[in-house]
């Protein structure tokens, strides 16, 4: 979850005029064609974006694909059978965990 120095400025001007609560709602996704910074809902869905803090601190998704992209709607990743090596089918998985609501 890096951001660079531009980034930095941008959020602190959304910051500056509350557009967010804080930086710690965004992540960088770093790709081979461009990075996605993401903004985490932590105030309506506290308990996915702590999730998700936790699996970017443990590596889970470093090397994976994105297995579905409808173009102007969703990108999606999340599924460990994507990494490198690994084949079809992708998608819908259990994970062996469920987020606490």
């Amino acid at each position: 979850m890096r951001l660079t120095k531009c980034h930095i400025q941008i959020l602190e001007i959304f910051l500056k005029n509350k557009y967010i609560i804080s930086m710690e709602q965004f992540a960088t996704i770093l790709t081979n064609e461009g990075n996605i910074i993401i903004q985490l809902d932590t105030l309506n869905a506290p308990n996915h974006s702590k999730n998700f803090k936790k699996l970017v601190e443990e590596k889970f998704y470093d090397d994976m694909f994105f297995h579905r992209l409808v173009p102007n709607f969703v990108i999606q990743i999340g599924d460990p059978n994507t990494r490198p090596g690994m084949k079809p089918p992708w998608g819908p998985i259990d994970c062996g965990y469920n987020i606490p609501q």
